[in-house]
């Protein structure tokens, strides 16, 4: 047999790339139509049902909900909480590396024997409200929202709340009501998807 011409081997090349790019197209399609709008192109169709017994996606550029379960429904918002604790925090601290909070055992006690996920931050220890910050954010640690309430509250939880839900509703939450700093559960703490996405937008 005669070897192949160099224009036989690019035209193969390129047949094989043109298969390939077909393939993916329908492979594309097939993955996003079910996310395609309706025809009232309000409501998008989930592939699947997430396990969530509420959810909401909204655009923030827009503002479109694009799919939602029982975003009204209160829910306990468990650590999500801890969202409203940092923007309060931060509207309220004039100097977040110059104000320090100091760890006693008033911020722990609450929390043993609760499996609670805490900074390991130590009886004794000084921060400043920007690590407070971090370690309530990102280890999520309860004991540091109770420092950061604390701090913020004058030495009252019960006070840093009320200024919890005063800038809830300030953004616009209306089936919310903050009971603590950190999110565990309280017959008296409570949320709704829509309420968390306002809280999520103004934290944006």
């Amino acid at each position: 047999k005669k070897p192949l011409g160099g224009k036989k081997i690019i035209l193969i090349v390129f047949a094989v790339l043109l298969v390939l790019i077909a393939a993916a197209v329908i492979a594309a399609s097939c993955i996003a139509a079910p996310f395609t709008a309706s025809a009232a192109g309000a409501r998008y169709e989930l592939p699947f049902e997430p396990a969530a017994e509420s959810y909401l996606l909204v655009s923030l550029d827009t503002g479109e909900v694009i799919f939602e379960k029982n975003a009204h429904t209160q829910r306990p918002p468990a650590s999500l909480t801890k969202m409203l604790t940092t923007y309060v925090a931060m509207k309220y601290t004039e100097d977040l590396d110059a104000t320090t909070v100091t760890q006693t055992t008033r911020h722990t006690d609450e929390l043993y024997g609760m499996n609670s996920s805490t900074a390991d931050i130590r009886n004794g220890e000084t921060l400043t409200m920007r690590q407070l910050l971090y370690a309530m954010m990102l280890p999520s640690g309860n004991e540091a929202a109770n420092m950061v309430a604390d701090s913020i509250g004058n030495g009252s939880k019960s006070n840093f709340c009320m200024l919890m839900n005063t800038e809830a509703k300030r953004i616009g939450c209306t089936d919310t009501n903050f009971s603590n700093p950190h999110g565990l559960f309280s017959d008296n703490h409570y949320t709704t998807a829509w309420d968390m996405h306002l809280i999520a937008k103004a934290c944006y």
